[in-house]
């Protein structure tokens, strides 16, 4: 039994001598992990010659120690021994890195090591596991122990401003300064997109397309139009159009045409508006309804904001004052025939006791809202949800990249491209079908265009295709970027999604045009047409969300491909000129190389 594991030993020692120059590669390409592994398998092929030498220092008369590794051989170890020993050197030297091997006289000291780098655990395990399968040789005077590791220094003993921390106190400003100035480049490339699409609206009122339409063609139209039709007095005013009432046609054509976005909103005055007011004023009408002179047609979801801070205000601000003026006017105009001179014309006024509401108010409008805007829980997804929908994908993506450095090394790289789109594609299923159950259990109306379970699915599609569309943007940026610097290019994804859908296009200034082809913009009209039955326009969206997800895909595989050719240039450049065990691997990286080309 001793003698089998004496052969064993000597065997594996020397096994390790000659592939010794294999672990030191595999250390170089430590540092490009999409490369280690093939290059590993490349490394190890039978064919390939092994030209490393193994350092002997086991000299006659000299024990030879590594306080390191943990073990000590007498010069009257075995041969088998002291191979094993070896054995075990290299394998101290490599968890640690460049190891101090000293020879010493029988009985004299040796020199305390100096402090060294951490070591690797996986390497650790290997090396004991080493241990377990050698066993201890006959004629071995010590035993191997795990490496021993250096106190670490007190570094709580010096101020912030010691000399003796200078170097780390540069580095430590050189950290914290960086992250400084970035964030500032950040704020003015993003916040003046996010504050310019705020701050000029109310300048440009006057490009919501709005409708006057005279069915009446008497005293009530002609004024009215005097009043909305003059834009030299002080205020907001929107972009008031006179419609030929035969051109506008009926009150659904009417009502279709703000559906479909033509104009934001319609004032019209009613055939016989006049008349109606006159002939009930005479005849002491009490059923007259004074506001069935005017309707006041509007979509609210098409944009709540718009609608809630420009269009309906401006326009009953107008009609108030208008309506004001004409009523007073009228009344004064029909006491002056009731009275004429000193005479009451008794009969008059009793017959306007009985309709008061022809005095005042005279003629008032009826408001009819197309498109309400119901459910203001709707803004967590025609808005401020898409922000939360972006951060969604830009945690998966993280994880993503944390996850795929484990099985990346060792995967081709046709492989590797299957894992880059396939993950999110699954990965972002769930989320968003959980997204979509979280608006439906606050009530949000799927049924506003569709049956409620279409109007879910729709949904539900829509909110995957976006994080498709944006996790997908982010998964392609963070192999340019890595993940030290991705969350500066999500902030400028979300400002610059985000900006466009503030407000309408009418009210922003034409740079933001550009948000008809970005992801959230398509995304949030989507949902006003599903939710509100607003102008149906999904075709559009969801087209261009599907180009954002092609595009995306095609930069994360363009991008990934560069880096990893990058990776193989720069090992081809290495110097190998300062390690002939790198150098002795130059032929097989070649190979790899012509390999990954073949991909």
């Amino acid at each position: 039994m001793r003698g089998s594991l004496r052969n064993r030993a000597s065997e594996r020692a020397r096994g390790l001598e000659d592939d010794g120059w294999q672990v030191r590669v595999v250390c170089l390409l430590s540092s490009f992990p999409t490369l280690a592994t093939s290059s590993r398998r490349s490394l190890q092929s039978p064919e390939h010659p092994r030209t490393a030498q193994q350092a002997r220092t086991s000299m006659p008369g000299h024990e030879l120690q590594s306080p390191n590794a943990g073990w000590t051989v007498t010069p009257s170890a075995s041969p088998a021994c002291r191979d094993s020993a070896q054995a075990h050197a290299e394998l101290a030297e490599e968890d640690r890195g460049p190891t101090n091997v000293t020879e010493t006289a029988v009985g004299g000291s040796t020199p305390q090591q100096s402090a060294q780098n951490p070591m690797s655990l996986g390497k650790r395990a290997e090396s004991y596991a080493f241990q377990a399968d050698v066993g201890t040789p006959h004629g071995c005077t010590s035993s191997f122990s795990p490496p021993r590791r250096s106190p670490p220094s007190n570094r709580a003993a010096y101020a912030v401003f010691a000399q003796e921390i200078a170097a780390e106190r540069r580095h430590y400003i050189v950290v914290v300064i960086k992250p400084i100035v970035f964030t500032l480049v950040l704020m003015w490339i993003s916040l003046p997109v996010f504050w310019g699409a705020l701050s000029g609206s109310p300048q440009l009122t006057t490009n919501l397309e709005a409708w006057f339409i005279n069915r009446d063609g008497a005293r009530i139209g002609n004024t009215l139009w005097e009043s909305f039709g003059n834009t030299s007095t002080p205020g907001q005013h929107l972009s008031w159009s006179l419609i030929d009432p035969v051109a506008a046609g009926d009150d659904e054509d009417i009502a279709n045409a703000i559906i479909e976005n033509e104009a934001w909103i319609a004032v019209v005055i009613e055939a016989n508006a006049t008349a109606n007011l006159s002939l009930a004023r005479a005849n002491g009408d009490p059923s007259y309804d004074p506001s069935k002179a005017i309707t006041v047609y509007y979509a609210q979801a098409r944009q709540e904001t718009a609608v809630g801070n420009y269009v309906l205000p401006i326009t009953t601000q107008i009609l108030t004052a208008s309506v004001t003026a004409y009523a007073t006017a009228a009344a004064q105009r029909y006491f002056a025939e009731i009275t004429p001179g000193t005479t009451v014309n008794q009969t008059a006024v009793q017959l306007l006791s009985q309709a008061p509401q022809t005095i005042s108010p005279a003629i008032s409008w009826t408001v009819v809202n197309l498109r309400p805007y119901t459910t203001p829980t709707a803004q967590a997804v025609t808005l401020v949800g898409n922000i939360f929908l972006t951060i969604f994908t830009f945690i998966m993506t993280m994880a993503h990249a944390a996850a795929r450095a484990i099985i990346a090394p060792r995967l081709r790289l046709s492989s590797y491209f299957f894992l880059r789109l396939a993950v999110p594609f699954a990965a972002y299923l769930p989320l968003s079908f959980s997204y979509t159950l979280v608006s439906l259990a606050f009530g949000l109306p799927f049924d506003g265009k569709y049956s409620l379970a279409s109007g879910f699915l729709l949904a539900f599609i829509f909110n995957y295709l976006g994080m498709l569309a944006l996790g997908l943007s982010l998964e392609s940026m963070i192999t340019l970027l890595t993940p030290k610097y991705i969350p500066y290019f999500l902030f400028i994804l979300i400002i610059y999604n985000v900006s466009p859908t503030l407000l309408p296009p009418e009210l922003l200034s034409p740079f933001f045009s550009y948000g008809k082809g970005f992801p959230i913009w398509n995304l949030s009209q989507s949902m006003r047409t599903i939710l509100f039955d607003t102008t149906p326009n999904l075709g559009r969206s969801a087209g261009v969300i599907v180009g954002w997800i092609g595009l995306s895909c095609v930069t994360t595989l363009l991008l990934t491909w560069c880096m990893r050719k990058r990776e193989l240039a720069a090992l081809l450049a290495y110097d190998t000129t300062s390690s002939p065990l790198v150098r002795a691997s130059h032929d097989s990286v070649e190979e790899l190389v012509e390999d990954e080309k073949k991909v």
